[in-house]
């Protein structure tokens, strides 16, 4: 499943990821579990050269192919310049509906997670941040328009909610359920628990460190507690600013030393 995270302030957007990819097997009697866990996957992609970047967690890939390799093939095929537009948008969404259409087929049963948040210049002065969720992909979610800052994170989220927000992500229907407390009560009184961010006035930086350590705290509460190590390897990390798209950290391919 992986984490990724994507922080606005007011001179850009940073996008960061882990690089853990698992691979599930089901067994003869229909038990699915996770087989194996590798650490380098890309969870980050640029869409051709234009200022705009994809950070993905959920399934890692579509026909045979890796989700950031698709991300990158959409913009070899239909970008012939450096601007992203709405209508961009709305083609890269209907493409990968038909590809995770044909990999699945129309219901809904049982179907994989895939989760796709696109953020940069589109169509716009400022990054802006939208959110494509598979299985239900009918229509896309405007996260974070011109002007909006803050911060988003998907995927593997229970150790950055509960730092954070201050709860684990369970909790609110665990108190409905438990509780005659109405959702509206149950809202307000966890709202008090979440830390206080600047988030307009923070320097890039401290954007990017901020990443950074919500997805190291993850790494080690999936590292030390029960269950397979979903989330780890290296962090990536992108920022969008000033109009263009700079990797701040991307893993290279490279030849191990000997032991």
């Amino acid at each position: 499943m992986s984490v990724s995270i994507a922080i606005k302030v007011s001179d850009g957007l940073v996008l960061a990821s882990d690089s853990a990819t698992s691979i599930a097997v089901t067994d003869e009697q229909g038990n699915t579990g996770i087989a194996k866990v590798y650490e380098n996957a890309d969870k980050i992609a640029q869409i051709g050269n234009c200022p705009v970047g994809v950070t993905t967690w959920g399934i890692g890939s579509l026909q045979s192919k890796t989700i950031t390799r698709l991300v990158e093939e959409f913009g070899d095929s239909n970008l012939d310049n450096n601007e992203f537009t709405e209508s961009d948008l709305d083609n890269f969404v209907d493409f990968f509906h038909e590809l995770y259409t044909d990999e699945y087929g129309p219901a809904k049963e049982n179907k994989p997670n895939l989760g796709l948040a696109i953020g940069g210049i589109i169509g716009s002065e400022e990054p802006v941040l939208n959110l494509i969720n598979f299985p239900e992909p009918a229509e896309r979610k405007v996260l974070r328009r011109e002007g909006d800052f803050g911060a988003n994170w998907f995927g593997q989220i229970a150790a950055i909610s509960r730092l954070h927000k201050g709860y684990a992500p369970q909790l609110p229907k665990l108190l409905a359920h438990e509780t005659d407390l109405s959702q509206e009560e149950i809202n307000n009184i966890l709202a008090k628990l979440e830390q206080t961010v600047y988030w307009g006035g923070m320097p890039l930086q401290d954007a990017i460190d901020f990443a950074y350590s919500l997805i190291a705290t993850s790494k080690d509460f999936h590292k030390f507690g029960s269950g397979p190590p979903t989330c780890g390897g290296p962090i990536d990390a992108a920022l969008i600013s000033n109009g263009s798209l700079e990797w701040i950290k991307q893993k290279e391919l490279k030849v191990r030393a000997e032991v």
